[in-house]
């Protein structure tokens, strides 16, 4: 009959001594396995595999059984047989560092899930967790810090990995930093209040994405080339933030020069970059050709007085054909040809009016 106990011997738990696997069931019975742990349980006795299941199916719990040292087939079907005359197959999970005490769960037991013990790792646990069927890996701690990437290999396969024995906080933290799926503990108490708090922490969110919007300069505007927008950006969430005109990079909060750009539209951009990742903001704006801004180019344009006081002239008697062919006549000359190709442009543009 199956009984239930840490040690291959009764001598640390009982008042008997001899290994557990050489007494019969009635010599088991009579021992007091509960006077070492503390007087109030006195009398308690070496528990059978089926006053086990009764019990946690009584007061509800499931059973993490461990099929310690070898056994025959005839030895673990009596184990699978008490697990299914008790109704708990859908409670136990079956572990041994015994790979044929396996192999028989699985021909005999197929439904329950099984875990193989471990203290140094297999060179490939995924192939023998297949071999298997386990649902389960279960090295020891020592084994694991050997080849932590073994989780993620298992998990990949579907297979779970439980490590054992861990007693301390500080690495129940790093196992679940590293994706273990369970810990066996001497300390079960602790560990389930760990759990407990664990799972009620504040959960870490992702940053943000940044938002960003374009400044100093309204979607949709229509200028003409005397007006000076200070084009910047406002971000949040962000920790570079990049503006371009047209695609070239321009600096913020400048003043943008409309003297030299062609008319029509024009594409302001702010592209910002932070932790939560990037996101971008436009602002389009036309430049129009009004006598006003063709004005100011020519004032500010740095041409010879004698130019500007040429084309100023004929501006103000909206003479447009004659002055866009006079200033591409002393474009280089009097008049800075970048500037002449702009007012040349503008003014073809008022004449076509």
């Amino acid at each position: 009959m199956p009984h239930i106990l840490h040690d291959t011997t009764v001598d640390r738990t009982t008042d008997g001594v001899g290994p557990i696997r050489a007494l019969t069931g009635a010599q088991l019975a009579g021992l007091d396995a509960g006077s070492w742990f503390a007087p109030a349980y006195t009398g308690a006795r070496v528990p059978t595999l089926t006053a086990q299941l009764d019990d946690l199916r009584t007061r509800g719990g499931k059973l993490l059984l461990e099929i310690k040292g070898a056994h025959t087939r005839d030895e673990v079907a009596r184990i699978v047989a008490d697990i299914r005359a008790a109704g708990m197959t859908d409670r136990v999970f079956v572990q041994s560092f015994e790979v044929d005490a396996l192999r028989y769960v699985r021909d005999l037991a197929p439904e329950l899930p099984r875990g193989l013990l471990r203290s140094t790792l297999d060179a490939d646990p995924v192939a023998i967790s297949a071999e298997l069927g386990l649902a389960s890996y279960n090295p020891s701690d020592a084994a694991l810090t050997t080849r932590p990437g073994v989780v993620a290999d298992l998990h990949r396969a579907g297979v779970a990995l439980m490590v054992w024995t861990v007693d301390s906080a500080a690495r129940w933290q790093a196992l679940e930093a590293a994706g273990v799926d369970a810990i066996i503990t001497n300390r079960p108490a602790e560990l389930a209040g760990w759990n407990a708090a664990f799972a009620q922490r504040p959960v870490p969110q992702p940053p943000a994405p940044p938002a960003v919007r374009v400044t100093g300069l309204t979607d949709g505007a229509t200028l003409d080339r005397a007006q000076t927008p200070v084009v910047g950006s406002a971000a949040t969430g962000a920790d570079k933030v990049a503006l371009t005109l047209d695609g070239t990079a321009i600096a913020a909060d400048k003043p943008l020069d409309l003297r030299t750009l062609p008319a029509g539209r024009h594409t302001v951009t702010a592209e910002a970059v932070g932790p939560g990742g990037t996101a971008s903001a436009t602002a389009v704006f036309t430049v129009a050709v009004t006598p006003t801004g063709l004005a100011h180019v020519l004032l500010t344009s740095g041409a010879q007085p004698h130019a500007v006081s040429t084309l100023m002239t004929m501006l103000a008697q909206n003479q447009w054909t004659p002055l866009a062919l006079w200033a591409e006549n002393q474009s280089g000359r009097t008049i800075p040809a970048p500037v002449a190709k702009v007012v040349v442009a503008d003014a073809r543009i008022l004449a076509g009016r």
